[in-house]
């Protein structure tokens, strides 16, 4: 999953728009899991 990071980063800045929050939202999904 770790190799993802980055596209799953890119994913949601592109939804997003705010790489901070992508990233706070990537940090937060992998705590849940």
């Amino acid at each position: 999953m770790l190799r993802d990071t980055k596209t799953l980063v890119k994913w949601w800045e592109k939804r997003i728009g705010d790489k901070s929050v992508a990233l706070k939202l990537y940090v937060c999904g992998v705590a849940a899991v």
